[in-house]
């Protein structure tokens, strides 16, 4: 008895969803307007259309390839990296080397070039970039500008830690996160000998 009656309750429930799904299927309605979903293949006459459409905004922000860089990443330098057999390196900075050595003005020392290294992947390893890209000639690097999900440039995030260094005649924002490096003695610029001759 139970059964019979679990078994009209599901028709009950049901059947309105199968008469609609009947009639998607069809490809119209009562009123012998087209549906939206349908069970069977259906031609898509685009000038018959009158849905607004949007523009694909990875086309208007400058930045529109999708770069996921794993937590595995493999990190060459403060500035350069390789996922999956592929060297991306960022535009417009220069590594802080991996091998250096800093010394501050209290003749403390630390592996500068160590913690750039590690700077650069606490920014990008597990994350989702927006960037733009361009292949160096004759070499298989690819040179990217990036910006984070926060909008921020990661070039320039890399600068403000001290981690990367602008190179010469590069652009304003950057010069910017340049200056701030400095006042804020950040990263390389802990260093003595650096930050006298660099300042």
């Amino acid at each position: 008895m139970k059964c019979i009656t679990y078994a009209l309750f599901l028709v009950c429930v049901f059947s309105p969803f199968t008469f609609v799904m009947l009639q998607a299927g069809e490809g119209r309605d009562e009123t012998g307007s087209s549906v939206l979903w349908t069970l069977t293949p259906q031609r898509v006459d685009r000038s018959q259309q009158s849905l607004p459409r949007l523009p694909d905004k990875r086309l208007d922000d400058g930045y529109p390839d999708a770069l996921y860089v794993p937590r595995s990443v493999r990190i060459l330098d403060s500035v350069t990296f390789r996922v999956k057999g592929k060297i991306y390196r960022f535009m417009d900075v220069d590594p802080v080397p991996p091998a250096m050595i800093c010394t501050a003005e209290d003749q403390q020392r630390w592996a500068c070039g160590l913690r750039a290294r590690l700077a650069l992947r606490s920014v990008v390893a597990g994350r989702n970039l927006r960037c733009k890209q361009a292949l160096d000639a004759g070499s298989s690097v690819l040179r990217l500008d990036c910006r984070g999900s926060d909008g921020a440039r990661i070039a320039s995030r890399l600068i403000r830690l001290g981690a990367a260094i602008l190179r010469p005649g590069g652009p304003v924002d950057l010069t910017d996160a340049t200056k701030t490096a400095v006042q804020q003695r950040a990263g390389i610029w802990r260093d003595a000998e650096f930050y006298k001759n660099n300042k």
